[in-house]
């Protein structure tokens, strides 16, 4: 294995690591609501997610480039359902060891066009371990929220797990 590799192997290990446990960090920033994964690795229900943008692309709310989009194998798109009320909240997530400006522009783009499919709201986030002030600034401004789950809170998923399976019989 070369050391040109690496970036794309520590991306993998990242994200992998992450969508393990997609929900609860998503949880950390809506409190009291019940997630669900609808699309990406903790896929849960399937067809929620293409009802959705399928019948948005059959009415013409979104187009045939769009519905591509968002189908797109890099985002997670998570149903957050408020517990009080039972009003429905999307999110689109992108998880990235390193935060790049396509990463914020991309997952704006897919939550508006989310937003847009489902009439509903949708939230733009970016989980990453590195986010430097020029990418902050720009998630602002487009309104993407950036959750930081460094690789130290990454290692500690590692710890837990083999806890977990040392203490089973």
């Amino acid at each position: 294995m070369t050391g040109d590799n690496w970036p794309y192997i520590e991306e993998t290990i990242y994200a992998n690591k992450i969508n393990r446990r997609l929900i609860s960090v998503v949880g950390s920033i809506l409190p009291r609501h019940r997630i669900r994964c609808i699309k990406g690795d903790g896929l849960l229900d399937e067809t929620l997610f293409a009802d959705v943008v399928e019948n948005a692309a059959e009415q013409d709310i979104i187009s045939a480039e769009e519905r591509h989009e968002i189908y797109d194998l890099q985002n997670n798109v998570l149903q957050c359902e408020n517990r009080q009320d039972r009003s429905v909240t999307y999110a689109a997530v992108t998880i990235t060891a390193t935060v790049e400006d396509s990463d914020i522009r991309r997952t704006a783009d897919r939550a508006g066009i989310l937003r847009r499919a489902s009439g509903k709201t949708a939230i733009p986030a970016v989980i990453g371990a590195r986010i430097d002030d020029v990418r902050r600034q720009l998630a602002q401004e487009r309104g993407v929220t950036l959750i930081h789950v460094g690789f130290e809170e990454v290692k500690m998923i590692d710890v837990a797990q083999i806890k977990m399976k040392e203490s089973q019989p």
